[in-house]
């Protein structure tokens, strides 16, 4: 009996946790460089605050990247850098990370694909999708809460696969790794409060300040994490480079800010 009262003591305490000490919602795989990586990210938990029950995800939203006025820099120095100079073909164009959509319904049955040339387009064959992918949003057709009609509930995990390219590591480069930061949202319900959202993003926009559902995250400098790494056995690192060092790229607070939001959705 005691070992009963001490578990569901556990269980009350974990539940009632913040959503940084429960868990964050993260991406599930590293990539390597020249392979394609079929990932996901992992919902962890719905939204709460204080002691109040969890609300489910009923949507999600992630940006990239990987437009021209994201940020790049290095981890050890926080100097920029230019990506071109990190990965092949990324002086000429950002979307060299250029994540892929996978049609997956278990969770969400609509997705919708944000580019620079069209800012809404339903996945769907009638609906070609034109330019770099710079940002996914995910909802439902009904409005049903998910843990209805075999959706996610709110006591479970979900996966949300994506296609992530294989990208190549400019040979005279001394980076041995690239860090995609991805913004990631998930959605809990279209009114306000304080349970509306969990906003995985390490700093703070003006869209999305400190002071919502940003907040714990952004005090904790997190955000949800895809590494790329170099293959050092086929590209090694030039001689003069020692150790090498870590490559970042980050969402602008206007990537953000344009791409993170959905329509109906409180920020």
């Amino acid at each position: 009996m005691m070992k009963i009262i001490t578990l569901a003591f556990m269980l009350t305490a974990l539940y009632s946790a913040s959503p940084l000490v429960l868990a964050h919602t993260t991406i599930k795989d590293q990539a390597q460089e020249g392979v394609d990586l079929y990932t996901a990210d992992v919902i962890a938990h719905g939204c709460v605050s204080g002691v109040k029950p969890f609300l489910p995800v009923i949507a999600e939203s992630l940006a990239f990247p990987n437009g021209p006025n994201d940020i790049y820099t290095r981890a050890d120095t926080g100097a920029a850098i230019s990506l071109g100079d990190v990965l092949v073909g990324a002086d000429i164009s950002h979307g060299v990370i250029d994540p892929t959509a996978l049609q997956y319904r278990d969770v969400f049955d609509k997705t919708a694909l944000m580019t620079d040339n069209s800012m809404s387009n339903e996945l769907a064959d009638d609906a070609p999708i034109s330019g770099v992918i710079r940002g996914i949003h995910y909802t439902n057709s009904d409005n049903d809460r998910q843990g209805t009609n075999e959706q996610l509930q709110v006591d479970l995990q979900g996966v949300i696969p994506f296609k992530f390219p294989g990208v190549e590591f400019v040979s005279s480069s001394c980076a041995t790794q690239l860090n995609v930061q991805i913004a990631i949202a998930d959605w809990c319900t279209q009114e306000g409060g304080s349970r509306r959202a969990n906003v995985w993003i390490g700093k703070a926009t003006p869209m999305f300040p400190a002071s919502g559902p940003a907040g714990e995250a952004i005090a904790a400098n997190f955000w949800p994490v895809l590494i790329v790494n170099r293959n050092l056995t086929t590209n090694p690192l030039p001689s003069n480079c020692g150790k090498g060092f870590t490559a970042i790229a980050e969402p602008s607070a206007d990537t953000i800010d344009q791409f993170l939001p959905i329509p109906g959705f409180q920020p």
